[in-house]
């Protein structure tokens, strides 16, 4: 399933070892997660000494931009990586988390869900004995 906010808030704690809630900025998260991947010889993110992505947890970020369907258009590649919640904020937006080359965080945003398309990472639910 797709995350809910309180799913992200499990990611950040068992990266962080500590509680962050889904609104902070999770500084630091964002380097431990994001992997230094390159596509035909040339980095996905480009390099930056803030923000090394050490993949340290095998989540392998990528920065694959989004599209913006008011502009028809795909956008950020290679310098942004975004990933939805299934926590709505209301009725028209939507949560999201995402990364940006140039800092080690993993803030969240919200944006209107019919305008905006991006990358998803499913949670798998373990199944309890009965």
């Amino acid at each position: 399933t797709v995350p809910t906010n309180e799913d992200w808030e499990d990611l950040a704690y068992a990266v962080s070892g500590q509680f962050l809630s889904f609104e902070d900025a999770w500084n630091g998260v964002g380097q431990k997660l994001s992997a230094d991947a390159r596509f035909l010889g040339e980095r996905m993110w480009p390099y930056c000494p803030d923000n090394l992505h050490t993949n340290d947890y095998g989540w392998n970020a990528l920065p694959v931009g989004s599209f913006i369907e008011s502009s028809s258009s795909f956008t950020n590649d290679n310098a942004y990586g975004f990933w939805w919640s299934s926590s709505a904020k209301d009725k028209e937006r939507a949560y999201y988390r995402y990364m940006y080359s140039d800092m080690d965080a993993f803030p969240m945003g919200f944006t209107l869900k019919t305008d905006f398309a991006t990358s998803v990472r499913c949670v798998r639910m373990h199944q309890q004995s009965l």
